[in-house]
């Protein structure tokens, strides 16, 4: 595959993907209900068509081989650039998404939590009947500042 069609179907997923997303940031900002309700599918759906278009032309079918694909082409600067801004535009993708999740959840936006890591008191959790529970609440004694306990995940 020539590195010139590699790098310029490349870059056109990737501005197609930071458009998306920009578009989906604003209007999930200004209402997050309705836009799981209603704009999700029109705003972020497009990107199925946009990537079995950009593997159809790059002639390959899946992650896997287009992996390969950067790797055979590697040599070239132009590609390695532009494979690692594919993989900045799907970082920013993901990261949006696990955004929107966790202020879909919890009604509040926040970071991941590290082993170690502190906690904002006012965390919101949920027992096992769904109501919901502040950390704070979890302080038996006046002035305590710090709890340890330990979340159990648990699938059915």
């Amino acid at each position: 595959m020539d590195p010139d069609t590699i790098c310029k179907s490349t870059q056109d997923v990737i501005q197609f993907i930071e458009a998306t997303i920009k578009k989906a940031k604003e209007t999930f900002k200004v209402n997050p209900e309705r836009w799981i309700e209603s704009e999700i599918s029109q705003q972020l759906g497009p990107n199925i068509g946009n990537y079995a278009r950009f593997y159809s032309t790059l002639g390959v079918n899946g992650q896997e081989e287009l992996q390969q694909l950067f790797k055979d082409n590697f040599k070239n600067k132009a590609v390695q650039e532009v494979y690692e801004e594919l993989l900045e535009a799907e970082d920013e993708w993901n990261k949006f998404l696990a955004s929107a999740d966790q202020t879909l959840i919890t009604g509040q936006q926040s970071s991941p939590i590290s082993e170690g890591g502190f906690i904002s008191q006012e965390v919101q959790l949920f027992t096992p009947s769904e109501e919901k529970l502040s950390l704070s609440e979890l302080f038996t004694n006046p002035g305590d500042q710090y709890v340890h306990f330990i979340l159990l995940r648990h699938f059915a």
